[in-house]
């Protein structure tokens, strides 16, 4: 039957808890089981129901618990316990142990002071740091666990193969009892040569029993090295940038080997005065142990350091360029007249090839391939230029055609990679039979009465859907919109969600003319300073046992006004002008109303970063901070809106208007973002190397100039790329800390244009390993073509 079978005492957390195993699942929302636990004679302090057991926090090291589960603790299978359970439980202190901040960073040959180590109850750390040959690297990167935590065996493996051990030593701390302590390991007794290269260190408490030959031992791998490399990959083939990062300045003269996967020497290049080397478009295109994995940097002073291309170092997914994969040097634009056929139906294909700068390319005949849901081939068509690299092909489905999805692939090459491939689906799918109306009885809801709303239902042939079932939903939302206020937003914009979906309470017989009446009856509505909104689904069953599902919005009745705020313009606001806005209020039902004595302010928000430790391990955390930059009152008429607004220049701003003091929950308060500059809203990042970026307009057209405005937490060397897939240029720069300003000549560079930037931090302060060494940001630029001939 149901017992208690165990229990278990999580003393290695950071926040132990006492964990009680039973022999059958618990509820785990729909019962709270503090009646039932006691921790010495008195209520837990939390408690955490995980299947088959109940966690018990707020224990605390060398402390000895008596847990008494009493008589009734209730379990998922209709068994509850039979006689209360005493448990007597210690908890233990933490286990020595010991950990590295980082996987890896790089540390530069001079100004670095140490690595930091984290430990636990452990006066004494054995360090062990191995120096890998350079020779030795392609191979280590082949393996999956670098550059991640080696274990006993691995490091025998590096000794006898790769690597040799340049020290061992205790690194003493000053342990505080069952706490996390942070030592700096000094690298001037580590490495007191500090000669450059690929640097492997371990970490295991002396206190603790000899680490095994399978047992993970805590692992920090780091370069020393005073180049700094980026690249840059594409049509032209791939671009390496060198920088000294004790100066930022360009590093000339630095050979640089692409290696394979194979180990194999793909090519060499040196790098020139601007500390800039390419390797040709050929060299990437290997495949198997024969593609591009690793890119080895030799400098004429014995410096040394690397880059893993099959690694991305910058996700730049999170600096607003995610989105469709850059095309190569043709790109093929398929649709169809569908996505859906039934078998024996005809599927129109058409196409647009398109080549560098958007260009049409001619006379190239394509192969399209149909391939069936299996992946077999259905169909194979050779394609002929109708103008303008324009393609059609007509594929008849047979009547017994496979049901599923479809695939069509066009190919330059049929034995290459494809240009565009389009799926679509064949399926035996029957159209509905039955028409729903949703009519609403109450135009604007009153939450103590609920929502009224009439269903109406009959067959598409004319007969009334008599005696058919109806069920359905109710979900109520906050929205920042009210009908009749087009572009006006409504409430605070950074408010959490607090949507409520419940089902309705039961289902619905329709009358004999095909009527029912839909009743939500009394909504408990939740507290926001958003309008709400009410959205009833309602779903008629057909006697097959499909459902038609139809749905109505209808707007909630508030007990408080509104105030509402529109933009004068759209997207972002134009940098170093004016920013508008138009302001009014409306009542709980949505209907205009004045208001006197609202306030409003313009805050500029500035985003920092602050180093700060989560489960055990330190990460940057994003800080948002307000400067107010405008305030002023106004009287909101009720028959035209007021006008404020305040002079920008480039960032992010947050306008807000309240009408009473702050706190006052039922004052009526409503809050803009916008930014200013045309800057790009998808790059909001919490990471701190990247570089905030804006431009001064939407589109150029070549022949302009292009305004690109960014913010550097520090001062240093800046590299300009700018360019497309089919050409690229580059340009060095001097960054200020704070913001900065770049003029961009704009060129006919076609599709797919953007101005990268990185900017280096010079010297020895951004070698601490809680400091960027560099920066990055990248904008998209949209040029305007010129007049073509299709």
């Amino acid at each position: 039957g149901f017992k208690v079978e165990g229990y278990d005492a999580e003393a290695d957390a950071k926040s132990p808890r006492i964990c009680v195993k039973f022999t059958e699942p618990l509820y785990k929302k729909d019962k709270d089981y503090s009646p039932w636990v006691r921790v010495n004679g008195a209520p837990a302090a939390s408690l955490d129901v995980e299947n088959k057991q109940i966690c018990i926090g707020g224990a605390r090291h060398g402390q000895s618990y008596r847990v008494t589960l009493r008589e009734g603790l209730p379990s998922t299978v209709g068994e509850a316990l039979l006689s209360p359970v005493t448990l007597r439980v210690f908890v233990r202190d933490r286990a020595p142990m010991a950990h590295f901040v980082n996987e890896s960073f790089i540390l530069p040959k001079v100004g670095a002071k140490g690595i930091p180590v984290v430990s636990v109850n452990a006066a004494k750390i054995r360090l062990n740091v191995y120096h890998i040959a350079p020779g030795a690297i392609g191979g280590l990167l082949r393996q999956e666990t670098f550059p991640g935590q080696v274990a006993g065996y691995e490091v025998r493996d590096i000794t006898s193969k790769s690597g040799t051990k340049v020290f061992s030593g205790v690194l003493e701390t000053k342990p505080e009892m069952n706490r996390e302590v942070i030592t700096s390991a000094p690298l001037g007794k580590v490495l007191p040569e500090r000669k450059p290269g690929l640097y492997l260190m371990t970490a295991w408490p002396q206190a603790r029993p000899k680490t095994g030959y399978w047992d993970n031992l805590a692992t920090q791998w780091f370069i020393v090295t005073d180049t700094g490399l980026v690249t840059y990959k594409g049509g032209q083939g791939l671009d390496v940038f060198a920088r000294s990062l004790a100066t930022a300045e360009p590093k000339a003269g630095v050979t640089l080997r692409l290696m394979a996967k194979s180990n194999a020497i793909l090519g060499e290049a040196r790098t020139d005065a601007k500390g800039h080397a390419r390797f040709a478009p050929g060299l990437l295109r290997g495949k198997g142990p024969n593609a591009p994995q690793i890119l080895l940097a030799f400098g004429d002073d014995g410096d040394f350091t690397m880059i893993d291309l099959t690694r991305d170092a910058f996700d730049l997914s999170d600096r607003g360029v995610a989105g469709r994969p850059p095309a190569g040097a043709m790109d093929a634009f398929v649709w169809l007249d569908r996505g859906i056929y039934r078998p024996g139906e005809t599927v129109h294909l058409s196409a647009l090839l398109r080549g560098m700068n958007a260009r049409a390319v001619t006379g190239l005949p394509l192969t399209v391939i149909f391939s069936r849901p299996d992946g077999k081939e259905a169909r194979r068509m050779v394609l002929r230029d109708a103008g303008a690299g324009g393609y059609a092909a007509v594929l008849k489905l047979l009547d017994v055609a496979r049901t599923g999805t479809w695939k069509a692939a066009l190919y330059a090459d049929p034995e290459g990679k494809a240009l565009a491939v389009k799926r679509f689906l064949v399926e035996d799918f029957v159209p509905e039979r039955l028409a729903l109306k949703l009519v609403p009885v109450t135009k604007v809801v009153d939450p103590a009465k609920g929502a009224r709303v009439r269903a109406e239902g009959k067959y598409l042939y004319g007969a009334p859907a008599a005696g058919l079932w109806l069920e359905g939903a109710v979900l109520l939302r906050p929205v920042r919109t009210l009908k009749g206020f087009e572009g006006f937003r409504f409430g605070l914009a950074d408010e959490e969600d607090v949507s409520r979906r419940d089902d309705l309470a039961a289902s619905l017989k329709m009358d004999d003319a095909g009527h029912a009446l839909i009743s939500t009856g009394p909504l408990e509505t939740p507290f926001s300073t958003r309008p709400l909104q009410l959205k009833l689904t309602a779903r008629l069953g057909e006697p097959g046992g499909r459902a038609v599902e139809r749905s109505i919005t209808l707007p909630v009745a508030a007990e408080h006004p509104f105030i509402g705020v529109k933009p004068m313009f759209d997207g972002g606001a134009k940098e170093n002008a004016r920013a508008a806005f138009q302001v009014i209020a409306a009542d709980g039902r949505g209907g205009r109303i004045a208001l006197s004595g609202a306030k409003w302010t313009l805050y500029r928000i500035r985003h920092d970063y602050q180093w700060a430790k989560k489960d055990g391990s330190w990460a940057f955390e994003a800080v948002e901070t307000a400067r107010k930059v405008g305030e002023g009152v106004v009287d909101i008429p009720a028959d035209a809106p007021v006008a404020i607004g305040a002079d920008v220049t480039w960032g992010d701003y947050r306008l807000e208007v309240r009408k009473g003091e702050e706190g006052d929950e039922d004052a009526p308060i409503t809050s803009v973002r916008f930014y200013a500059g045309w800057y790009d809203t998808s790059a909001r990042a919490d990471t701190p190397d990247v570089l905030k970026m804006a431009l001064d307009k939407a589109s150029y057209r070549p022949g302009e100039t292009a305004k690109v405005s960014f913010t550097s937490r520090f001062a240093g060397k800046g590299l300009v790329v700018i360019g497309s897939e089919s050409v690229r240029e580059w340009r060095l720069v001097d960054v200020a800390k704070g913001d900065n300003t770049l003029d961009v000549p704009v060129k006919d560079w076609g599709a797919g244009a953007y101005v990268a930037i990185s900017v280096f931090r010079p010297g020895s302060e951004g070698a601490r390993y809680h400091l960027p060494k560099r920066a990055i940001g990248i904008r998209w630029l949209k040029v305007e073509p010129g007049a073509r001939k299709l």
